[in-house]
């Protein structure tokens, strides 16, 4: 039985959107991350699917609609401010829209940028997705986390 105030996992997606070989990032307003560059994404809700969520997030943040989802990693983030996250990162290509910010409490901008070339500081769990993308992980422990992304937030 769930008491009230059980602390419990969430389960977050974060979404690597291609676009013409740029990925799409904003520029976030709000704590965890205000002021750093990230991927879109957030939580996952009852019921939906690991795809139905990036989709509903990515159109929910940008304004775009995304298409052939693809898994990328897990990550068990225990230290991730003020929760423990699970997150599943997909990657995705931009089918139709400008990205424009459709959350403006929580974004500042959204921008195609080079994957080579990433702004900073870059958003930790962001970090994390493209990290296991680009060395083909499909895990990491927060063990791993901590030698990767001791404290800065920067991709390497």
């Amino acid at each position: 039985m769930l008491h009230k105030n059980e602390k419990r996992v969430v389960v977050g997606i974060g979404v690597i959107v291609f676009k013409d070989g740029k990925i799409l990032l904003g520029k976030r307003k709000t704590d965890p991350g205000a002021g750093e560059f990230a991927l879109p994404g957030g939580l996952l809700e009852h019921g939906e699917t690991i795809t139905e969520g990036a989709q509903r997030e990515v159109l929910e943040e940008t304004g775009i609609k995304i298409k052939d989802t693809a898994y990328v990693a897990t990550a068990n983030a225990l230290n991730y401010p003020p929760t423990h996250c699970l997150l599943i990162g997909v990657s995705a290509h931009w089918e139709y829209g400008d990205p424009e910010v459709k959350e403006p409490s929580k974004h500042e901008s959204w921008a195609w940028c080079s994957v080579e070339e990433t702004p900073q500081p870059f958003f930790r769990m962001s970090a994390i997705i493209l990290h296991c993308f680009h060395r083909m992980e499909s895990y990491m422990d927060e063990k791993h986390i901590q030698q990767f992304f001791p404290k800065n937030n920067s991709f390497p």
